[in-house]
């Protein structure tokens, strides 16, 4: 009896830590997530109209006046270029806040707007965007003609001053993006919740087989209650299995990676081994191998499936992913050593990788095992645009970025594992994985 009252009071103790601890977790990811899709669409129009329009024409457009020409030529780019994009209309500011041009003819093309306050903060040099679900009397009639709106007011600046040139301001049709993300969180939240709900049945499973092997005694009584105690303890550790989850959302987006975490984790795992690291630094390790590409679930699959080149806008957005990612997982506090690991696992050893331009040593020492890791997985699957690469071509590779792209000690200590055969096996069971996972 006593037994079933422990098991019964640990069983409501932890649904209701558990529920707290999926809603505050779901809560944090979703914000992420609407934020990462946002970022992309803000960055995406700044980008697409920059080069779409400044490339072509200069920053003479930005002057306090365009002769017809000048202003044909832009009506030209909206509708070959920019719409494709996603952006409907367009507006040039000068760096006086003048109104140089609109692609709204009924716009005041020459009124200044200085004192606008979203105008003032793009001449500072400050990307100033907002969803617009409600008409408002600047922009009632792009909205009538697209509903919900992401206004973004973007600076041009000089590279070599810093002085702002001049400000796009673009709008979007936000009714995609918004699709995009309440899709993803409606992912994120399935997971989050399949993945709690079997853990905590797991977990409550565990606690009924420590309940029925102790006799009730007091002493042993005790015993089941401090046990019931550390087994609270150990929720957190089932919400990695959670963020997993995602993690193979992320994979399942492309056919061709669907085990692409797990193959990074293989590798990553057996690196940490050969090269002596403590048993905390592989379990760190294999966490952040598992989640490193949970950015991911920003990137469009169009971009993730394009069997051709991705365009430099396109790469741009695939680039933020380490970002992205990292900036998920700070939200969880359990997971905080993960994010220099997450953020930094592109970069280069010779300090031309992404985000930051870290250079050698000054990257993370398990980001480096992590980035050899991630590329070998990627040279021996097969990709959109690609074959699989043999071994022997895969090793001529990791010789070529030795010292460049990967810090020399990790690929010494990969290139020891293929020779010695370990890797072969490996690859095989990868390749049989994967097989299964398209199958299925």
């Amino acid at each position: 009896m006593r037994d079933t009252k422990l098991v019964r009071s640990f069983g409501v103790r932890t649904l209701m830590l558990m529920i707290l601890m999926v809603s505050a977790l779901g809560l944090a990811l979703s914000w992420r997530v609407e934020q990462v899709y946002r970022n992309n669409a803000i960055i995406t129009a700044d980008t697409v109209a920059s080069a779409a329009i400044v490339s072509r024409l200069g920053t003479g457009v930005f002057a306090s006046s365009l002769d017809p020409e000048q202003s044909a030529a832009i009506d030209k780019l909206l509708e070959t270029e920019l719409r494709g994009a996603g952006i409907f209309a367009v507006k040039l500011w000068s760096p006086q806040g003048v109104l140089v041009y609109s692609s709204d003819p009924e716009d005041r093309v020459g009124a200044s707007f200085a004192d606008d306050p979203e105008v003032a903060r793009a001449v500072e040099g400050e990307i100033v965007s907002e969803i617009i679900r409600q008409p408002q009397p600047a922009n009632i009639r792009q909205f009538e003609h697209a509903g919900p709106l992401l206004e973004v007011y973007a600076p041009v600046e000089d590279p070599a001053s810093g002085a702002v040139l001049g400000i796009f301001e673009t709008y979007q049709y936000y009714a995609p993006i918004q699709r995009e993300v309440r899709w993803s969180i409606a992912i994120l939240w399935a997971f989050l919740i399949v993945g709690t709900g079997a853990a905590y049945l797991l977990q409550l499973q565990m606690v009924r087989s420590i309940a029925r092997e102790l006799v009730e005694t007091e002493e042993q009584v005790t015993e089941v209650n401090s046990r019931l105690e550390h087994s609270l303890t150990r929720i957190e550790e089932h919400s990695l299995g959670t963020l997993q989850a995602l993690t193979a959302a992320v994979d399942a987006k492309d056919s061709y990676t669907a085990s692409h975490s797990l193959g990074v984790t293989d590798y990553a795992v057996l690196l940490g081994k050969r090269m002596g690291f403590q048993a905390d630094e592989i379990e760190l390790l294999e966490r952040a191998a598992l989640l490193h590409d949970i950015g991911k679930i920003g990137v469009s699959e169009e971009i993730l499936l394009r069997p051709s080149k991705l365009t430099v806008e396109e790469f741009s957005i695939v680039q933020r992913h380490s970002v992205a990612g990292s900036k998920i997982i700070e939200s969880i506090p359990f997971l905080q050593t993960l994010v220099p690991l997450i953020r930094h696992h592109h970069e280069h050893w010779n300090g031309r990788g992404y985000p930051d331009g870290l250079v050698g040593e000054q990257i993370p020492k398990l980001a480096r095992v992590l980035a050899v890791a991630d590329a070998f997985d990627a040279m021996t699957s097969d990709r959109p645009y690609r074959q699989a690469m043999i071994l022997p071509e895969a090793r001529m590779e990791l010789m070529r970025g030795r010292g460049t792209q990967f810090d020399p000690h990790v690929v010494d200590a990969l290139l020891g594992a293929i020779d010695s055969g370990v890797i072969g096996r490996i690859l095989l069971h990868r390749h049989d994985r994967a097989s299964q996972a398209r199958s299925a």
